[in-house]
């Protein structure tokens, strides 16, 4: 992560699980975890919402040097347990991807609740689609716009829900 000044762009960071008893391809282990967050509050990085580093591309407005965002995708508890405490005292905003039928499906989900209280302290939550559907191919004996229609139609579906439970 050296040598990163450019003011025209941002690091995003990915994470799914922050927990070591989780599939090892999706997952950070908590000690790599709490390294790479002291790493960036030790070297000066800018941990900043999603949504001012893309309105800042967009409007073609300068970003901090060593700009980073933080995001999780899906809705899996250790967010909470384990990556949030640590997001949380150093004050940083992240971005939630909810698939909103994951959220309460099982103790490896997060609740709505626990989404609350992140938002609360500063993450923003996106839209990961209901069923954390792959949009990429058509189905059988469906046409383009059909297909267009249908995710469409998840797209909108997931948003009310995050509306609904959240407030935006």
């Amino acid at each position: 992560m050296t040598g990163v000044n450019a003011a025209e762009h941002a690091i995003i960071l990915q994470y799914h699980h922050v927990a070591s008893d989780t599939p090892p391809s999706t997952s950070t282990h908590p000690d790599l975890f709490q390294w790479q967050i002291n790493y960036l509050a030790e070297n000066g990085y800018q941990v900043l919402p999603l949504t001012q580093v893309i309105d800042s591309i967009k409007n073609k407005k300068t970003l901090p040097a060593k700009s980073v965002v933080i995001t999780f995708d899906d809705s899996y508890r250790s967010i909470y347990s384990t990556a949030f405490p640590l997001l949380k005292q150093n004050n940083w905003p992240f971005a939630l991807f909810i698939d909103t039928a994951g959220v309460e499906k099982n103790s490896m989900h997060l609740t709505w609740d626990e989404i609350r209280e992140m938002k609360s302290h500063g993450a923003e939550v996106f839209n990961h689609s209901h069923y954390h559907t792959h949009f990429i191919r058509q189905r059988n004996n469906e046409s383009e716009a059909l297909c267009i229609d249908r995710i469409r139609k998840v797209i909108d579906l997931t948003q009310s829900i995050i509306e609904q439970e959240t407030g935006s």
